[in-house]
C-alpha cells in the first residue's frame, strides 16, 4: 500500500501534511484529491503512538478504500433490467 509506504518512512508522527504532500510527489494524478482531512480522520491518536485506525485496517485488509464518500459509478458496471 503506497499510502502506508510512505506514513512509515516519515516516521511515527504520522503528519497528515507530510503524507499527502509526499503522496503528490510520487503520483500527483493518483493523489489529487486526498484531502488531509480524510486521511487524518484515518490515524488514531488516542495511544502514546499514531497509527492507522482498527476501522481502517479492517477496511484496508478486505479491499475496500478506507473512508470518503464515493460520488462516481465505474466505468464498467452491470446493467440491470426493470420488466
Amino acid at each position: 500500500m503506497t499510502i502506508n509506504h510512505v506514513a512509515n518512512s516519515l516516521g511515527p508522527k504520522m503528519s497528515p501534511v507530510e503524507i499527502v504532500n509526499e503522496l503528490k510527489k510520487l503520483n500527483k494524478l493518483q493523489f489529487a484529491k486526498l484531502a488531509l482531512q480524510t486521511l487524518g480522520a484515518w490515524i488514531d491518536r488516542s495511544g502514546t503512538i499514531a497509527r492507522w485506525s482498527d476501522r481502517t485496517l479492517e477496511r484496508a485488509a478486505t479491499g475496500n478504500r478506507p473512508g470518503g464518500l464515493t460520488t462516481r459509478m465505474d466505468v464498467l458496471v452491470r446493467l440491470v433490467c426493470i420488466s
